[in-house]
């Protein structure tokens, strides 16, 4: 008796001074959870879990209570809920902007000096009413990249996240977890084209766009597979016309999923280019490397 519960006492201070890392991918069907392993353990296999019916649409929470009670319940089963969770929201909810950076050195507080300049960023939503982030970016001229949600739409998953009992070390767009794994290709990329990425999400293929290392564009390509075929030919024509490209120069086309074999060709006949699924070296998707990575695992 007495040493079982000092066993209990010591997992439980041992979660406290070393708390383990979840790492948590969100969108509107599907939660991807992968625990972080310890030094001398491999990688566990990512969890793919359907997000009920009806408590998430277009990444917002419709049933609070009801959707943290889900996830507490799917982190406690599998034995992390003293777990640190680095999350990435889903990409209908957030948005980043890339623009000049007005400021000779880096602000100390880079949103409160944005919102005084006050920029047209053409975002879904006011300045005020955004929870924004910030950094900057090496470019030829300098840049900054900002990320933004709406206030009272973060403040909703945080309850989402409080009613699940669990504790949140970091959120992120998903687009900025893709971008920080991709680091390494963005930058061995030509900085005179294009790289391009299609990311698979419900009926649909998110497109994001590289130059430099920079992202470009972003795009939504719904409905059929010859209506993405369709769009995606309309997104490249306008950034050949806004990037005053001598073509369309879109010199990688890359995957991170998979599509059907009859869309995989049609794509690459489109873009006169292979279409190359990416490895995510182990982890459930290139999304959840972008986390690790942010949290400083390579």
């Amino acid at each position: 008796m007495v040493v079982a519960r000092w066993q209990d006492n010591w997992r439980s201070l041992r979660a406290d001074l070393f708390p383990a890392t979840v790492l948590l991918a969100l969108s509107d069907q599907l939660l991807s959870v992968q625990r972080l392993p310890g030094r001398r353990e491999s990688l566990p296999e990512a969890l793919l879990v359907p997000i009920p019916a009806a408590t998430c649409r277009e990444g917002r929470p419709l049933q609070v209570e009801a959707l943290g009670d889900f996830i507490g319940d799917l982190i406690l089963g599998e034995g992390q809920i003293t777990a640190h969770l680095s999350v990435a929201l889903p990409t209908t909810i957030t948005h980043w902007r890339v623009f000049d950076c007005p400021w000779p050195q880096w602000p100390e507080d880079p949103a409160a000096a944005l919102r005084a300049l006050d920029p047209d960023l053409a975002l879904p939503f006011p300045l005020e009413q955004a929870y924004l982030d910030l950094m900057p970016l090496e470019a030829p001229v300098p840049q900054a990249l900002v990320a933004a949600i709406e206030r009272d739409l973060l403040g909703a998953w945080l309850e989402v996240f409080a009613i699940a009992g669990v504790r949140v070390e970091r959120i992120v767009p998903t687009q900025l977890a893709l971008m920080v794994a991709l680091q390494e290709r963005l930058l061995m990329a030509d900085p005179d084209s294009l790289v391009a990425l299609l990311h698979p999400e419900a009926k649909a293929l998110r497109l994001l766009v590289w130059r430099a290392g920079v992202p470009v564009y972003e795009r939504l390509l719904a409905g059929g597979s010859d209506q993405q075929v369709a769009e995606l030919e309309r997104c490249l024509a306008f950034l050949h016309r806004r990037l005053s490209l001598a073509s369309t120069a879109v010199s990688q086309l890359w995957l991170d999923g998979a599509v059907e074999p009859e869309d995989r060709s049609r794509l690459e006949a489109l873009l006169a280019l292979p279409l190359e699924p990416l490895a995510a070296d182990g982890f459930g998707s290139l999304v959840l490397q972008g986390l690790a990575r942010l949290g400083g695992r390579r």
